[in-house]
């Protein structure tokens, strides 16, 4: 089981499968565009994708934006900060296996 926790304040965009659907059809040029952008470090052009409607979220040290198994409703690109990916052993459960950092530019979700 994994769960992701902030590390310290961080600013994420949740790009909902909605959101992605309707740029997809409305602008492919900014879908690939945006899909380009997130693949590297976050910068100003990010800034164009949120004016286009995506949701920014927040998330304070230790905040979890969702956990393993639960069902996804978009995809957290880091903007800023770091996040934590958290992977619970499977046979003893609470206990973390692994964990991993994601910092800015990278996906979460």
């Amino acid at each position: 089981k994994q769960s992701v926790r902030a590390l310290e304040l961080s600013e994420v965009v949740a790009i909902g499968v909605v959101e992605l659907e309707k740029l997809r059809i409305t602008s492919s040029r900014a879908f690939v565009s945006l899909l380009v952008t997130a693949a590297k470090a976050m910068g100003p052009q990010i800034r164009k994708f949120i004016s286009l409607g995506l949701n920014r979220v927040w998330l304070h040290a230790h905040d979890i934006p969702f956990r393993q198994g639960e069902p996804a409703s978009c995809i957290y690109i880091t903007i800023s900060g770091r996040m934590i990916l958290a992977h619970e052993d499977p046979s003893n459960p609470g206990k973390i296996q692994k964990e991993e950092v994601a910092g800015r530019g990278e996906a979460i979700g």
